[in-house]
């Protein structure tokens, strides 16, 4: 008995053993065959972007590393502390043979080396010592900019030991008429000045901007010392920075553009002339007026602006004025002398909420100054006025500022002041004013004084004049003629969309609006002036509505066909953002780090090595993919529908059978149906700046239990919103059926037997997994792709 068990025992191990090798054989012609596609691929992808040409070259005082493509690079930069240098990090890009040519004679630069990392190029620049750099855009290339210790720190120079010390300010005396007024003006001393050393002209190294989901942002501008800074405002949206005593490198006389961002900004520019005469200048032009603060800590000044409601747009939508006509109407506002003449001026720290320009035109309303509080910038000067008549005080004051006064008859009174200390001319005009109960009214260059009350009578009377001219303009339109005109509306429905805006703009008790249903006509009856509002209102409202054609793919795959595709979940790749974190895709056998519903997938060895999770390309590719894994038995593609449906319109695709069964009421029998569907709706909407946002809603029924012959419903589904790229394709997946078995046979009583019962009896356990995948591509498609 027990020689009869062993030769059993010896029989089922070598059973088990062919079965084993046979195995591994099988998985290795499969590994074989899997091996041969993602290769060919990579090279296909690598071929689109290749580093032709690595040079360096200096450019006063800096060095500049220029790095060509075939194509736009993308890269990433990590700074590189010990030993000191910059690696730049190229995804799905090669390097041409004898690209890089090494550094000569600069100082900065040390070597430059290339390596390969899978389907990435990296290149890698160290450095003799730490320096500063950047890095600017050059058409396909990049050009990384070094900039040298000699050319970031100042000169300086020293100060003779046996220099003479500052004289005493100089007392300048004026005589008014026959009355013993003294003016003392502090004036500029030319001796050299006490300090020991002069320090050069500091260096912008710094122009950051950041913004937060708020709309908040943020611009930091730094230098290699502190500096002094005056804010000022050319119009409501334009607000200038302006740093006394500073350099701007060239490689930073750059705009920046902000208006993709969600921010208040849309663009700074960063500017110097040679008519600024060493100040930098920063052109920040804001969507909106809104509040803001400067503040200033050590080198470094920053910006705070508030949000907006106004939304992000491309640039040409902007309607910005060209950076050059931006820079030459700021020449001449930045000078050092008189550059406040067109701006308002704010103190250092200020907090700035709607600007109000300063400057007078022609046409503009005089400025009433009575003794308002404000920052005063005139030279300042020490005073001594006893019993002074108050014109000759306005004469002197005239001839300190340069500007022009002109005096009422009315204007009387004296003037005692005695002012040690130096102050400011403009503050002692606003103190004579308060202290006289005069007024001034500044008007196309010219200061005019009068007294308060006859300034409140002209105001009085210009508003009056004012509102005499807009109750003649209303009274004008109330008798303007009617007319009707008759406006077709081509795209939109004109009773549904178009007449409630007309509606609102209408002359009351006057105009009315219909609409002509069978030619979607309006008609409106209304002045001249409402008819041209109404048409430029359906101009902007009567456009055509995008279309999105959505091609779905709807497969079911078992756990084979999910481990072949790598959707092993929860898992990234090196060198690639996690789940979520960020939205580029990775190269074909990685892992995209896109935020989706669904996890991640670990390439195998046996995978095509594709991520389904955001996918670019043709998707001819993909049909031939997955009608390949058809033919295996692993995938099953259900259905693969296209539909074509207009923009926030919901598309239905709906795909199933019906299961009879009987019901008995009453005696009688019925045969009822009931649905077991796949339904996937989705609603897309064209985004401002051409992306396609989707809500998607799956259900998918299965039959599951019957109770009494009814069958029961097995239901599942997934309702999710995305935001994708025209033409790319996004899997959405974990819709899992499982299904368990287990059998067991065993030969009658000796089964039963203590652990030699195991021989005599068999197990079964059986498990099967089925995952739902749909495949979703949707494309905006214009008047001239209609085909389907």
């Amino acid at each position: 008995m027990f020689d009869k068990t062993s030769m059993l025992r010896w029989k089922a191990a070598s059973v088990v053993l062919f079965v084993f090798f046979a195995a591994l054989a099988a998985g290795g012609c499969a590994s074989d065959k899997g091996a041969v596609t993602p290769a060919v691929e990579t090279q296909s992808v690598m071929a689109e972007r290749v580093i032709t040409g690595v040079d360096t070259r200096g450019n006063s005082g800096e060095v500049v590393v220029s790095i060509q493509g075939s194509a736009m690079l993308t890269y990433a930069m990590i700074p590189q502390s010990l030993p000191p240098g910059v690696v730049l990090h190229f995804p799905d890009t090669d390097v041409a043979e004898g690209a890089v040519q090494s550094p000569a004679n600069y100082e900065v630069v040390e070597t430059i080396t290339t390596s390969r990392k899978g389907s990435a190029t990296q290149i890698k620049i160290l450095l003799t010592e730490e320096a500063e750099y950047d890095v600017v855009r050059n058409g396909n290339g990049l050009d990384v900019v070094f900039t040298t210790l000699d050319a970031a720190v100042p000169e300086v120079a020293l100060v003779p030991e046996d220099a003479p010390a500052p004289a005493e300010a100089d007392v300048a005396e004026m005589t008014v008429e026959s009355e013993a007024v003294v003016v003392q003006a502090e004036k500029k001393v030319e001796t050299p000045p006490v300090q020991p050393v002069a320090v050069g002209p500091a260096t912008v190294s710094q122009i950051d901007f950041t913004s937060s989901q708020s709309g908040a942002s943020t611009i930091l501008i730094g230098t290699t010392g502190p500096v002094d800074y005056k804010v000022s405002k050319k119009d409501e949206k334009t607000l200038y920075i302006k740093l006394a005593d500073t350099s701007l490198p060239d490689s930073r006389k750059r705009p920046i553009i902000t208006t993709r961002f969600n921010s208040a900004v849309n663009r700074i520019l960063p500017v110097q002339t040679d008519r600024m005469a060493g100040d930098t200048l920063f052109i920040i032009e804001l969507r909106d007026a809104v509040p803001y603060l400067v503040t200033q800590s050590g080198d470094q000044i920053e910006v705070s602006i508030d949000p907006t409601t106004v939304p992000p747009q491309k640039e040409d939508d902007a309607n910005l004025p060209s950076w050059k006509e931006a820079i030459a109407g700021a020449d001449v506002m930045a000078l050092p002398q008189g550059a406040d003449a067109g701006m308002a001026v704010l103190p250092e720290g200020a907090v700035g909420t709607a600007p109000v320009p300063d400057v007078v035109v022609a046409d503009a309303e005089p400025e009433i100054s009575v003794g308002k509080s404000k920052t005063y910038t005139g030279e300042r000067i020490a005073v001594d006025f006893f019993e002074t008549d108050i014109k000759n005080v306005f004469r002197i004051i005239r001839a300190v500022s340069g500007q022009n006064f002109a005096i009422d008859k009315d204007v009387t009174g004296q003037v005692t002041m005695t002012l040690q200390n130096p102050v400011p001319w403009d503050q002692i005009l606003d103190l004579v004013l308060k202290m006289n109960m005069l007024g001034s009214v500044k008007e196309n260059g010219i200061t005019r004084i009068a007294t308060l009350k006859t300034l409140k009578e002209e105001e009085a009377a210009r508003l009056q004049y004012i509102a005499s001219q807009q109750f003649s303009k209303e009274i004008q339109k109330a008798m303007a003629p009617m007319s009707t005109e008759y406006i077709l509306i081509s795209y939109s429905n004109a009773d549904a969309d178009i007449r409630p805006h007309i509606e609102r703009i209408l002359t009351p008790e006057r105009g009315s609006v219909s609409v002509d249903i069978r030619t979607n006509q309006l008609i409106i009856t209304d002045t001249a002036e409402k008819i041209a509002q109404a048409r430029a209102i359906v101009t902007q409202i009567d456009r055509i509505t995008p279309q999105v054609i959505i091609e779905a793919r709807i497969v079911e795959a078992s756990s084979n066909f999910t481990r072949a595709f790598g959707v092993t979940w929860n898992a990234q790749t090196e060198g690639y953002p996690t789940v979520g974190e960020g939205n580029e895709s990775g190269t074909l056998g990685g892992v995209y780090g896109y935020g989706v519903a669904m996890d991640y997938g670990v390439d195998t060895t046996n995978s095509i090595g594709i991520n389904f999770s955001r996918l670019t390309g043709n998707t001819l590719i993909l049909d031939a993919k997955l009608t390949a894994l058809e033919t295996k038995g692993t995938g099953k593609i259900v259905s693969s529908p296209k539909v074509l449906t207009l923009d926030n319109k919901k598309a239905t695709i709906k795909q199933g059978v019906e299961i009879p069964y009987q019901t008995v009421e009453d005696g009688d029998v019925d045969i009822e149906f009931k649905e077991v569907e796949l339904k996937l709706e989705v609603t897309p909407h064209v985004t401002a700046d051409d992306r396609i946002s989707l809500q998607v809603l799956i259900d998918k029924n299965d039959v599951g239990s019957i109770t009494d012959g009814i069958p029961g419903l097995n239901t599942k589904g997934v309702e999710t919103e995305l935001i994708m790229n025209d033409g790319e394709t996004i899997v959405i997946g974990g819709i899992i059926k499982s299904n368990k078995t287990f059998a067991e046979s065993a030969f009658p009583v000796l089964s039963q037997i203590p652990v030699l019962g195991w021989l005599f009896k068999n197990r079964t356990r059986t498990e099967e997994k089925q995952e739902l995948l749909v495949f979703l591509t949707p494309r905006v498609v214009k008047m001239d792709e209609l085909k389907i």
